[in-house]
């Protein structure tokens, strides 16, 4: 019998800690927006990468280079181009949609051309794209995701980023420490865990940060998803808006429910 529990990946779960009231516009209320420029440019780089490395895979060698950007401009136009569409904040409106398209498909581009030469050729792939389910027992949901790239004893995840991640980004990643926990279940060995990150400055560069959890750190992890569930099955839905101070993604330009939200207080008439 097919298992019908839903399924939470990491991007859930990160949306539900960092704002619980979009997480419940987005996945309780079916509230589905278009994804932002910076999703459309990184998701035009990650399906470059996926052709990149599969050729690998298949030959031995990497795609041609002219072949990945190709794939990479590819993918954000058809974002810019579908019925859909992309969001856009009021800067990004005011810029003008064309513009704003161009440079989203020049930083996929530059994102693909840079992994292609610098990171790519550090990835011995075995399997590409692996997706992978966890049934947590008594957990009123299973976990889920997808590892960009699996060498067997090394899983590797590829970023994207303005400015060069912390040294210990790593070492703090609960997406890492969720990944690290499904290839110990489905391997039965904890991996070394690899971010591989393509930092968008004005000369891009390349940053590796490597870590290996410890089993112990698997413990804080499924107590915090524990609370999780629980919040998810009270409906107990905290506004970003009430943290203080206010964090920078509670902000019109980050978060497409912003304008229509009942925790930004501005939005709100109270009686005093």
């Amino acid at each position: 019998m097919p298992n019908s529990k839903p399924q939470l990946h990491w991007s859930q779960i990160s949306m539900y800690t960092k704002c619980a009231e979009q997480f419940r516009r987005r996945y309780v209320l079916g509230e589905i927006l278009p994804p932002g420029v910076g999703a459309v440019s990184g998701t035009g780089m990650h399906r470059a990468v996926e052709l990149d490395l599969t050729r690998k895979l298949e030959t031995g060698e990497l795609a041609p280079e002219e072949e990945v950007t190709e794939k990479a401009r590819d993918a954000v136009v058809g974002a810019f181009d579908s019925p859909e569409g992309v969001f856009l904040s009021d800067d990004e409106k005011a810029e003008g949609k064309d513009k704003v398209k161009a440079a989203a498909i020049d930083a996929a581009v530059v994102c693909a051309a840079t992994h292609h030469q610098e990171l790519a050729p550090l990835a011995k792939p075995r399997i590409i794209e692996r997706k992978w389910v966890l049934d947590l027992g008594g957990f009123p949901f299973d976990l889920s995701g997808t590892i960009d790239c699996d060498d067997g004893e090394a899983i590797w995840d590829w970023k994207t980023a303005k400015r060069s991640p912390a040294e210990d980004e790593a070492e703090q990643s609960g997406q890492i420490t969720m990944y690290s926990l499904a290839k110990l279940t489905l391997d039965g060995e904890i991996p070394t865990a690899r971010l591989g990150y393509v930092v968008k400055t004005k000369v891009p560069k390349t940053v590796v940060l490597e870590t290996r959890r410890e089993k112990r750190e698997f413990a804080p992890l499924v107590r915090a998803l524990e609370r999780i569930a629980d919040g998810i099955d009270k409906q107990v839905f905290p506004f970003a808006a009430s943290m203080a101070p206010r964090p920078w993604w509670c902000h019109p330009k980050w978060c497409g429910y912003y304008k229509t939200c009942e925790g930004v207080c501005n939005k709100v008439s109270v009686a005093v």
